[in-house]
């Protein structure tokens, strides 16, 4: 008997859930109670007051009903009977803490975790309502927001009629809720594939342009988006475009460079390119000639880019990195190695970032690529690898110095030795030290002017000091040790050579 009563009640519990769960998949979750918030009137969240056009034209939208359109991380949207503008409420079911967890009291492990969720609610909200202010006040033109209100207040009593997903009508106080209005837009996708089969890719070339403007005068007001997603947040009113959602802005504590802000041109927009480009590639041109126009590629930017495009086959492998060179024999690059070991690889990162930032033109390193990006493609490259998670470095190929250096009579020998030893102390004065100074592997030339080719020991002097005396010798040992093998006649130069270099130091 027990056991009947207890398959009933595990039947009705389990059924309530599946009625709970209808429920909510047919209204979206959507009740008037979860809009409804307990917020005080806050100073911080009031906006500049419209004109009278503007507030006219804000009762005529107000005036229609609504009908229940969709729901984000953030609120519940309706749209207007015309189509023509949404009306966005908060989501205070997600953006503030259940009534009971912030009334009571949990035990001592426990109430310091209690505490910090609250707190973090609190500045989600807070964030949130700042990014809406920044877009009213800042880009009203470029999110279409027509009306902000983030405070309680009377409204003039205004109420609004709105219509749920299961047609049932709500009579709403908008003085007492929270809540965006906004013009309706298309997303961008839909939008582009509509422009193109009734205007062609004039049209499309046109709202393109107007994409990228916006996004260009975000970066130049000092605005950061932390949810840049054109697929979602991004849309076009005819050819207008607009960013639908801008509730992830801040403020940049600082500008943006203009190479920085074409890389996140770049990311932003990786995706849509891709969607572009089987449907049309003049399209796809078109959109890189936009970013391209506002922010000119400098000429070594514009030598990385057509590197990276170029068609490449495997080279070899080092310790430290597996090398590929370009089909023209111009470029190599260098994928780093982890070897399952963070902390190696956290140096040879660090090591050829010395070697870009201090040492370009001496290693001939034309690019470092140690973070993620989405900016980068190259169909055409081998073994699948994908440039945007990889981590490589870009850096012209020379020829190594053991093939120069056996082509060499004795006297333009020395001459050569010279300029690597010159290199090195150079490199040395001004703080740093090449742990690993193999002669004829981690040294080249192009044409006569001396490269180091391996930077994967570079170490700051700051860092990890090492006196004159003991990083000469060890060059010395080093050079000495190759020149054994093939030119041992020429190690009393080197030798002489090395302690010159000491003797300056003196």
């Amino acid at each position: 008997m027990q056991y009947r009563h207890l398959k009933f009640f595990l039947v009705f519990v389990f059924a309530l859930f599946l009625l709970k769960q209808f429920c909510h998949r047919q209204t979206d979750g959507f009740v008037v109670t979860k809009i409804l918030s307990s917020l005080n009137f806050n100073p911080a969240w009031e906006v500049t007051s419209l004109d009278e056009e503007e507030k006219s034209a804000v009762e005529t939208l107000l005036d229609q009903p609504f009908y229940y359109l969709a729901k984000g991380a953030q609120s519940y949207v309706f749209t207007s009977e015309d189509g023509t503008a949404v009306i966005k409420f908060f989501r205070f079911d997600h953006l503030l803490p259940r009534a009971w967890f912030t009334r009571c009291v949990f035990p001592f492990p426990y109430e310091r975790y209690r505490v910090k969720k609250l707190i973090e609610k609190q500045l989600g909200l807070m964030k949130d309502f700042q990014s809406y202010k920044i877009a009213f006040e800042e880009m009203r033109e470029g999110t279409g927001l027509l009306y902000l209100h983030l405070n309680k207040s009377n409204l003039e009593n205004r109420q609004i009629k709105i219509i749920d997903k299961l047609g049932i009508t709500h009579l709403l106080d908008l003085g007492k809720i929270e809540f965006i209005l906004q013009k309706k837009a298309t997303l961008i996708y839909p939008s582009i594939a509509h422009l193109m089969q009734t205007e062609g890719e004039r049209g499309a070339r046109e709202a393109i342009t107007n994409l990228i403007d916006l996004l260009h005068s975000r970066y130049e007001k000092g605005i950061f988006d932390k949810d840049p997603d054109l697929n979602t947040n991004f849309g076009f009113l005819g050819k207008k475009a607009l960013q639908i959602d801008p509730g992830r802005f801040c403020r940049e504590t600082r500008k943006l460079t203009p190479e920085k802000q074409r890389l996140e041109l770049l990311r932003i927009t990786d995706h849509f390119c891709q969607w572009l480009t089987p449907r049309s590639s003049a399209l796809k041109e078109h959109l890189l000639n936009e970013i391209q126009r506002l922010y000119p590629f400098t000429e070594g930017e514009q030598e990385v880019a057509q590197a990276l495009s170029l068609p490449y086959h495997y080279l070899g492998k080092g310790g430290q990195c597996d090398v590929y060179a370009s089909n023209n024999d111009l470029y190599v690059l260098k994928f780093l190695k982890s070897r399952g070991k963070k902390r190696e690889l956290e140096k040879l990162k660090k090591a050829f970032s010395f070697a870009f930032d201090y040492f370009a033109e001496e290693t001939q390193i034309l690019y470092t690529h140690f973070y993620p990006t989405e900016g980068l493609i190259n169909p055409r490259f081998p073994d699948k690898i994908d440039l945007n998670t990889a981590l490589f470095v870009l850096q012209r190929k020379v020829t190594p110095a053991g093939e120069v250096l056996k082509q060499l009579n004795e006297e333009n020998f020395k001459v050569a030795v010279d300029k690597i030893l010159s290199l090195h102390k150079s490199i040395y004065d001004r703080g740093f030290s090449n742990k690993d100074p193999q002669l004829y592997s981690n040294y080249g030339f192009d044409r006569e002017r001396p490269v180091l080719i391996d930077v994967g020991r570079l170490e700051s002097l700051a860092e990890r000091p090492r006196g004159v005396k003991q990083e000469f010798v060890k060059v010395k040992k080093r050079f000495c040790k190759n020149l054994a093998k093939t030119n041992p006649e020429l190690i009393p130069y080197v030798e002489s050579a090395v302690n010159e270099i000491l003797e300056s130091y003196e």
